[in-house]
This record gives structure tokens, C-alpha cells and sequence, in this order.
């Protein structure tokens, strides 16, 4: 390939790349990190194409982009780090823990932290390396659209609603654009195009500002070009978790369209952060009728598979309005428990959460959009619509259990679900261990209860926000509660997940409850919660009460243990030893697309829960489907051709004669997906013989061979009339399959499968189509530069539209 054609090639590339990337702005508020994305593709662009002309080694190529990519990145990002290689790196890895952390703490759009800005830049940056290394370097420009498809995939998958369709529009031209680069330059290496034909300004056709080089098609490549866009559009819609994800919807709320129910999204909690921030952002103030508040939840992760705690996935009915009241709370049907009536309100200020901060439990709320209850957490979540700027006054029970009651109370696990004692198979025994042995001397569920927490919140445990890093993705995961019992050293994450798995392992159900504590009071009377009031404790459940606090972290994070945790007397242990060995940190969790702001603690950056497990399995389903339907569309496209082609011989006004082209035409075809050169100047009867020669067909396939022969020698140079036409479609296609199988039989295992799975004739439908469609883009592009011209560049010339010969353009003509 000349290096001119390498250019264009990788122009197009890197255009291709930048129309798809155009579909991660959804994801983030702020849309200048497109700037940054555009450079580093344009440095990848640049570096592939002087390093293709300069070293003529495509070997080189790749690796030298890769450094020009971390070149550009490090500028942009670590530039404090620039002459230390490691130091770098090291960069680069706490610049993608913190933007994995902005994605699962926030719901989309997103803030633009450098962290988010750099998984952007360095993710379309990565893309359009691939897309360069298997357009231009590899010359493999279809399979180019991959990891286009991946970075569609990306915002396709986390968006509620997907992407809306202009989006897909977009990313759909590029790659159009990207084939149609390839397709014109490979015309354009047989030399130059014959003929003088000119579009009316000098140019040859094709040749205008878009470069794509493409001449008109027929009416088949039109229509095929129509089926293909009908395909891309329509076949989504019936694929199940696709039809609402690759172009928006319309809709609201997921899975099921938006029609009666959502599906609660995973909040991602990052408490670390919110703990240690220095700014201590202040996130809402209330005013409530409490005299000694309780800590305000968001919500509740009752799922725990070994790497992280998250919320179940429930469908919630769109009837469940917050405002229409909330069902009472599960579990507290006790009529002797103290419960009292009480009114907060809230003003919520730098907090975009999804779930709606309440005390618990509510039984109402007055506020303005579209908040659902799920009637088993009493969890109050937005239909689309986040806490940012809300205001709402909470109609909530104080409920006050005794030491007493709770210790009358039994612990039946089956009133409530099996989630809030389901525990993974691979638990650490060491877990196991010490919930036994610190709880050995209790005679109660309750005593295990407040055994647990005594334990915790003794001097054997120190509060700190400083944790290791190899536990820092996975704070509340198997791995890490072993780590931390260990060490004994960590912040509420810790503590509450910690409490609530030795609470299953001993059989009470327990959740992990996330939230903040309830703040300071200013001189106006009001309560004010900031950062670093983000809170997380374990909830367990008692019959007759239902779902009681406990607060496992010591009181060096300013937290109390609520009254009813703590029995007048108690001979329960305070320092029992635990065996706990070190473990082997798992590795973390990514996960899922997200919620919440700030704070929501639940663990410390890096595990996914509850919807954000399905995520990532979403994206890679998602990705496979369209990889098949890329790969089953030459198959498709080759049926639908025959299919069509037989139809129309039938309707012809002269089915003779069509029936006998239509029958050659389909022989052509299936010959050459099996890999035998057809020229279509060839007369029947050179193909006969090359046919005859080259395979030794004989027996039926050779009969069946010259009849298809004679009867397109009829139907071609008999006089009118004389084309045989006594034999039905049917005859002629046995005819067809009879030849295609006997050279099949002579053809190696590869052909035979590329021809009945990837046929050459279908791959070249799908390209014509491509280029139809390229041609007419080309077209409009044209029409409007001409509008351009005429409009704001003096038109065509004086005279010109008067009756007035155009001289300049009849030269260009001539």
C-alpha cells in the first residue's frame, strides 16, 4: 500500500473513532475531556502514520504508538511524574482507582474528575490504537469495528435508558466512513479511474471533499443498504436487554421498557473518600421533632456474595409513590414496642443521590417528582430524577425497643427472606471462627447480638480511615473482613460489614444499612450532615420488632451504641481472643453502573453489588450479540439474495429466459463463495469446461451442468420464443444445488464451511451496501457544499441561471 493511502486510511480511522467516542458524553457533565480525547487520537493517528512511512516495519508500529499514547497521557495527566517511569505508571493506576470510584459512587452524568477524564482519554485513546492496528496496519477494516462496537457498548450498557438514536447514527457513520475509506482505496490501487466523466466542478466522481471515491449503485445495492440499517435498527428490539441499551428507548425506568416498574440501580459507596475529604463537603441540612435523632439511611444492601454488599434487585411498580404513604415497617408488628410519631425535614444541597436519605421507618413523604418505595426495605428510590436541590418533610415512626424486649424476642430466620442469612460457600473459616468464639458465652440471639458489637467496639479494635491498600477495593468483601479482623484496624465499612456476616454466620439475619450519622446542629436549630458524617451499620432483624440498629464502630468515629444494644448488666465478653488468620485478599469486584454522589458507604471503592454484577455481563452479552450478528449478516444477506432472486424471475414478463438467468446467477454465486474464479465474460460454455476440467465433475452434477447451459445459451441467443421453457424453478435449483455440491465435494473443509457460514456473495451484498449508503452521505455532502458555495461564495458566476454559457465550467468539462 502507498504511504498516501496509509493516511487516508488512518484518517479515517481516527474520524471513525472520535464519531464513536461521541457516545460516552451522556456519562459525564462536563463534555471538554472530548478536546483531550481528540488529541491523544490524533497523536496516535500522527505517530502511525510517520512511523509507516518513516521505518516501513508495521511490526514497529504498534509499539511506538503505545509509547506516544503514554507520552500524551502523561503530559495531560502525571506531568509532576514525567522522568520517573514507575512513577508513572503508579499514576496511572491511582488516576483509574479514582475514576472507577467517581463511576460507582455517582449516577450518570458524572463529575469530571481527572479520574473519569483519564478513563475516558485513555480509553478512546486505547480504541483508536486497535482501530488503527487492524485498519491500516492489519488491512483488516471490518473486524476495525470491534472495538468501536466495545466503546458503544460502554454507555449503551450503563445508561438507564440507553443511547438516544442519533448517537448510534453517529457511531454507525464512522464506521460506514471507515469502510468506505478502505473499499475506495482499494479501487484506487488498480490505477487511475478511466473515463471523463467529471461532477460539474472539475472533479471526478467520488473525488469531491469527502474523498470516499464511490459511484452510484443499483437498485439492489440501495435495497440491500435499506435492509442492512432496518436490521441494525429493528433486531435490537427483540433481543432481550438490548432494545432500551444500544439507542435509547424512550422510555423510563429499565427492563420492562418503562411501563410499570424499575429496577433498583446498585449505589457503589465510596466512604473512604467521604471520610478523608478536606473539604468536608456539606450535604444537606434537616430540621426534625427528634430530640435525639437516629442516623438518616439511604439504604440497605442485604445481598452478600463473598466480594461485596449491594441492595436486591427487585422489580419496583411505579405505583409505589412515596407520597401516597409508605407500608408498615416489616417485622414490627409487636404492639408493645414504644413507637412515636415524628416529622423531619430535610433541604438537600451537594448530594445527587438516587436513593432518597429518610429516617427510618417512614411512613410518608412530601416531595416534589417521581420516588418509589420498595415495600420490603421500605428503600425510597428516584424514577430518573436524583436528591440534588430537593426539599421534603418525612412522616416517620421513633421506635424505642428495650434491652428486654429484644432479648424476649426470638430470631426466626424463616420471617424474612433467605437473603439476609445466605452466606458464600467459600467464607473464610477464620470469619467462622470468631463469630463462635466471641459469642460463646451468650444464651440468646440478642446476647450474640451484643456480644458482637461489645467486641468491636472494645480497645481490641482501633478506628481509622488509614487501611491497607491491598483491601482497599474490597472493604466489604470475605477477604477483607478476615484482613481486618486481623488487623484490627478500620473504619465503619469494616466494622458494619464485619458485624452483619458473623451475625449470618450464626444464623440472624443481617444487612448492612448505609447512610449518614445525624450531624451537627448550627445556630439556626438546624442538623447539617457533611462528607464525613457517611456512616455505615449492620441492621438484624427480631421477631416482633423487625429490623434493629447496632453500631459496631468504636466511639473514636464519634458514633453511639443505641440504648436498646446496651443490657443494664452483662456478664458477656469484652476482649475474647479470635483466631483469625491472615488471608489472601481477593481480588475486587468491579462492578456496576451506579448512584449515588457522595457518600454511601457500603465499601470503599472498589466492588460492585447487587445490579452492577449484571452490568458487566450485560456489556459483554451485549457485545457478542452484535459480534454474531455482524458474523450471521453475509449468511442472511445470501438467503434474502436468492431468495429474491427467484422471486423476481417468477413475476418476470418472460419467465423462461429469467428463470434461466436467475439459475446461472445463483450457480455463480455458490461457485464463488466456494473460492472458483467466475469472470462474468466468461461464455456458459467456458465455464462448462473449466468447470468439467478443474473439479472432474461427472454423473448427475455434470448433467445438471449442461443442462443449466444449454438453457442459458437459449435464453441468450435463441431467437425470441426459442428459450426452453418447460422446467419449473424447483427443477432448475436441484439442478443448481447438484453442480454446487459436486465442486463442494472437491473443495477443502475450510471453503465448504466459509461457503455455508461466510459466503463470499452475502460479505459483498453487505459491502455494496456499505458503499451505497457511504455514496449517498457523499451526495448529500455535496448538495450542501454547493448550497455553500452558491450561497455565500457568489454562486456559479455571472450570467450563470440566465440563459449565459458557464465557460470555466464547460472547460472542466471538456
Amino acid at each position: 500500500m502507498k504511504p498516501g493511502s496509509d493516511g487516508r486510511l488512518a484518517v479515517a480511522a481516527a474520524g471513525a473513532t472520535l464519531l464513536t467516542s461521541l457516545a460516552l458524553v451522556p456519562l459525564v457533565r462536563n463534555p471538554l475531556w472530548l478536546l483531550a480525547a481528540a488529541l491523544v487520537t490524533l497523536v496516535v493517528m500522527v505517530t502511525g502514520i510517520a512511523l509507516r512511512q518513516l521505518l516501513h516495519r508495521s511490526a514497529l508500529v504498534v509499539p511506538g504508538q503505545v509509547l506516544a499514547l503514554a507520552v500524551v497521557l502523561d503530559l495531560l495527566f502525571t506531568r509532576d511524574r514525567l522522568v520517573d517511569p514507575f512513577g508513572v505508571i503508579d499514576g496511572f493506576v491511582d488516576l483509574v482507582h479514582a475514576g472507577l470510584e467517581v463511576s460507582r459512587t455517582q449516577a450518570s452524568p458524572v463529575t469530571a474528575t481527572s479520574g473519569v477524564v483519564f478513563l475516558l482519554v485513555a480509553g478512546t485513546g486505547l480504541i483508536a490504537l486497535l482501530t488503527d492496528l487492524m485498519a491500516v496496519t492489519l488491512r483488516q477494516t471490518a473486524l476495525a469495528g470491534l472495538p468501536l462496537l466495545a466503546l458503544y457498548c460502554v454507555p449503551a450498557a450503563l445508561l438507564p435508558d440507553g443511547l438516544p438514536w442519533y448517537l448510534f447514527g453517529l457511531a454507525g457513520a464512522g464506521f460506514l466512513l471507515l469502510l468506505t475509506a478502505d473499499a475506495d482505496e482499494r479501487t484506487h490501487s488498480w490505477g487511475r479511474v478511466l473515463g471523463g466523466q467529471t461532477d460539474g466542478r472539475g472533479k471526478p466522481p467520488g473525488l469531491g471533499v469527502t474523498g470516499l471515491g464511490l459511484g452510484s449503485l443499483g437498485q439492489g445495492g440501495r435495497r440491500a443498504a435499506g435492509a442492512a440499517v432496518v436490521t441494525a435498527l429493528v433486531v435490537p428490539l427483540f433481543v432481550p436487554g438490548l432494545g432500551g441499551a444500544l439507542f435509547g428507548s424512550g422510555g423510563i425506568g429499565s427492563g420492562d421498557g418503562g411501563k410499570g416498574s424499575i429496577t433498583r440501580i446498585n449505589p457503589i459507596l465510596n466512604l473512604q473518600k467521604d471520610l478523608t475529604d478536606r473539604q468536608d463537603t456539606e450535604l444537606l441540612q434537616y430540621r426534625t421533632s427528634v430530640s435525639n435523632p437516629e442516623p438518616l439511611r439511604i439504604v440497605t444492601a442485604d445481598v452478600f456474595d463473598g466480594k461485596v454488599w449491594a441492595p436486591g434487585t427487585p422489580r419496583i411498580p411505579r405505583d409505589n409513590k412515596v407520597q401516597d404513604g409508605l407500608p408498615p415497617a416489616p417485622g414490627l408488628t409487636d404492639s408493645s414496642v414504644a413507637r412515636k410519631l415524628a416529622t423531619t425535614q430535610v433541604k438537600i444541597g451537594k448530594l445527587a443521590q438516587t436513593y432518597l436519605p429518610l429516617p427510618y421507618p417512614a411512613t410518608q413523604v412530601a416531595i416534589d417528582g417521581d420516588w418509589l418505595y420498595d415495600a420490603e426495605t421500605l428503600n425510597v428510590i428516584g424514577d430518573h430524577i436524583t436528591t440534588e436541590g430537593a426539599a421534603y418533610k418525612v412522616t416517620h415512626l421513633e421506635v424505642t425497643p428495650t434491652a428486654a424486649q429484644l432479648s424476649a424476642a426470638t430470631t426466626n430466620a424463616r420471617d424474612v427472606s433467605a437473603t439476609y442469612t445466605d452466606l458464600p460457600a467459600d467464607l473464610p473459616q477464620s470469619i467462622r471462627t470468631a463469630a463462635e468464639q466471641v459469642t460463646a458465652g451468650a444464651t440468646t440471639t440478642y446476647e450474640q447480638a451484643v456480644a458482637l458489637q461489645s467486641w468491636f467496639r472494645s480497645s481490641n479494635f482501633t478506628y481509622s480511615t488509614e487501611v491497607s491498600r491491598a483491601t482497599r477495593g474490597t472493604d466489604s468483601g470475605s477477604a477483607a473482613i478476615a484482613q481486618f479482623l486481623q488487623d484490627r484496624k478500620g473504619y465503619c465499612v469494616h466494622f458494619a460489614s464485619a458485624m452483619a456476616v458473623m451475625a449470618r454466620v450464626l444464623h440472624i439475619p443481617a444487612r448492612v444499612a448505609v447512610g449518614f450519622l445525624p450531624g451537627t446542629k448550627d445556630s439556626d436549630g438546624d442538623m447539617v450532615i457533611t462528607a464525613h458524617d457517611a456512616h455505615a451499620w449492620p441492621e438484624l432483624y427480631f421477631s416482633g420488632i423487625g429490623w434493629v440498629r447496632f453500631e459496631p464502630t468504636p466511639r473514636g468515629a464519634g458514633t453511639d451504641a443505641p440504648a436498646w444494644t446496651q443490657p443494664r448488666s452483662s456478664a458477656l465478653p469484652q476482649d475474647t481472643p479470635t483466631t483469625a488468620a491472615p488471608t489472601t485478599a481477593a481480588p475486587s469486584s468491579s462492578a456496576s453502573t451506579s448512584t449515588a454522589v457522595r457518600p454511601e458507604p457500603t465499601q470503599t471503592g472498589g466492588g460492585s453489588t447487587g445490579d452492577g454484577s449484571s452490568r458487566l455481563p450485560l456489556v459483554l452479552v451485549a457485545a457478542l450479540l452484535l459480534l454474531a450478528l455482524v458474523l450471521v449478516l453475509p449468511w442472511l444477506a445470501a438467503r434474502t439474495a436468492t431468495r429474491v432472486r427467484w422471486s423476481r424471475a417468477l413475476r418476470s414478463p418472460d419467465p423462461a429466459t429469467a428463470l434461466a438467468e436467475a439459475a446461472w446467477e445463483e450457480l455463480r454465486v455458490g461457485l464463488s463463495d466456494l473460492g472458483m474464479a467466475w469472470a462474468r465474460s466468461w461464455t456458459p460454455r467456458a465455464v462448462l469446461q473449466r468447470v468439467m476440467t478443474e473439479y472432474e465433475l461427472g454423473g448427475p452434477a455434470a448433467e445438471a451442468l449442461r443442462r443449466l447451459v444449454t438453457e442459458v445459451e437459449g435464453a441468450r441467443y435463441a431467437p425470441p420464443g426459442g428459450a426452453d421453457g418447460g422446467r419449473r424453478a424447483e427443477e432448475r435449483r436441484a439442478d443448481v444445488a447438484r453442480v454446487v455440491a459436486g465442486v463442494s465435494a472437491a473443495s477443502t473443509r475450510a471453503q465448504q464451511l466459509r461457503a455455508r457460514w461466510l459466503p463470499t456473495s452475502g460479505a459483498d451484498m453487505l459491502r455494496d451496501a456499505v458503499q451505497a449508503a457511504a455514496a449517498a452521505v457523499r451526495r448529500v455532502v455535496e448538495r450542501v457544499e454547493n448550497w455553500f458555495d452558491d450561497r455565500f461564495r457568489g454562486g456559479p458566476g455571472p450570467g450563470a441561471g440566465n440563459g449565459a454559457v458557464d465557460l470555466n465550467r464547460e472547460r472542466e468539462t471538456v
